[in-house]
């Protein structure tokens, strides 16, 4: 092996900072359902307890067809991008409007592994689109049609990004939120869940509440 080909550049972000655990900081259980942490590598502005939601969410429902609004760093991505590869039970695609830098491996981005996971897997896909341009919600409203999907709002406008696509999704389809009780509230969505016909997912919220995930499931009725 070339240990030449070993790179030391992955760097840190002062937006998203990550704890480094050592001697003087040690790792503690709670630190579990914090976010902001390092994934892979990567930056990821989720908790690992939102990562335990997710594999079995996805699992228990069957998705087929998975849409993360806000790429940010990628790390999230990735997770969704390796187990669609690895399960070959669901597409899944990420859309961002952000700089490539943000995407960058100086900043705690994956972008570079992201991009070849999508060259070599049918499964999955990075946009550099404005989701809320006729682009985005066409592909979106084609690809969901005939197939089961998840939409998680974590974007810069989660309330009409639900708005928008609560109305493109069917009976049976879910959206989950981030961000939830921090950015976004009840009485945010109100209006949008009646005009939808969306409910809140009751058995996971107390999971996700407790848990620390940030994370808010709806489902379509």
């Amino acid at each position: 092996m070339d240990k030449s080909l070993l790179n030391n550049s992955q760097g840190s972000s002062q937006l998203i900072p990550k704890h480094v655990h050592g001697e003087d900081s040690p790792m503690k259980v709670l630190d579990l359902c914090q976010i902001n942490k390092r994934f892979m590598g990567g930056g990821m502005s989720q908790s690992y307890s939102a990562l335990y939601f997710f594999e079995y969410y996805i699992e228990h429902y069957g998705f087929e067809y998975i849409v993360e609004i806000g790429t940010q760093k990628g790390a999230l991505s990735l997770f969704f991008a390796n187990m669609a590869a690895v399960t070959e039970r669901f597409f899944f695609d990420t859309f961002d409007i952000s700089d490539e830098d943000y995407y960058d491996r100086s900043v705690e981005g994956v972008g570079h592994w992201f991009r070849e996971i999508c060259k070599i897997s049918p499964y999955c896909n990075f946009f550099r689109w404005d989701i809320f341009s006729k682009g985005a919600m066409s592909r979106i409203q084609i690809e969901s049609e005939d197939k089961k999907t998840l939409i998680f709002c974590d974007g810069g406008d989660k309330v009409r990004e639900m708005d928008i696509y609560g109305g493109i999704l069917k009976p049976g389809d879910h959206i989950i939120l981030h961000d939830w009780q921090s950015e976004v509230f009840a009485d945010h969505i109100a209006a949008i869940l009646e005009k939808h016909h969306i409910k809140y997912n009751h058995p996971y919220i107390d999971y996700c509440m407790e848990a620390g995930t940030l994370l808010m499931p709806f489902i379509k009725m």
